[in-house]
């Protein structure tokens, strides 16, 4: 073996006639397990090349579609889009912090955020000011009943919601 053990293969039989298996058999079934691995560990290996391809990629589609615009207003929502089309979703936002005003402002959104729109949000409030303050990812299984999001908006958030901010 020496290599990481990935699971088990079991075999099972009904008495009366239960085999003694031999050394032969054993050390058949120990290849099969070998390379039922050495498989898996392929499959595993070609999965995150995979992976790591298509996150390249949307880096790249990302950076292209940013690049192609001419201003920071045209930036966000661009931004948004391709970023809501990598994970596959529909529902999002940019919010900016205005160094002018103290305050982050809300330059994009998609979906039922829309009602967030010229919201403004001081930093250290609520679960997106508290993340901006504290620049640590902020995740959310369900955001409506989360204790640090902000009341004023829970209207806006419909049930089961949940969220990933960064």
């Amino acid at each position: 073996s020496g290599g990481e053990l990935l699971g088990v293969i079991s075999l099972y039989e009904l008495a009366p006639v239960i085999r003694e298996y031999n050394e032969e058999e054993i050390r058949l079934l120990s290849l099969f397990a070998a390379q039922a691995a050495g498989e898996v560990q392929t499959i595993r290996l070609l999965d995150q090349t995979r992976r790591r391809i298509k996150e390249l990629e949307a880096i790249s589609r990302v950076s292209s579609v940013m690049r192609a615009t001419e201003t920071v207003e045209e930036m966000f929502p661009a931004l948004l889009d391709e970023t809501l089309a990598v994970f596959d979703l529909e529902v999002g936002a940019v919010m900016i912090f205005n160094p002018e005003t103290g305050i982050l402002d809300v330059r994009s959104s998609r979906g039922w955020l829309d009602g967030f729109f010229g919201s403004a949000i001081n930093p250290g409030e609520g679960v997106i000011g508290g993340t901006f303050a504290s620049g640590k990812t902020y995740v959310s299984t369900d955001l409506r009943n989360d204790p640090g999001f902000l009341d004023r908006f829970s209207s806006l958030v419909p049930n089961g919601w949940g969220t990933a901010i960064v």
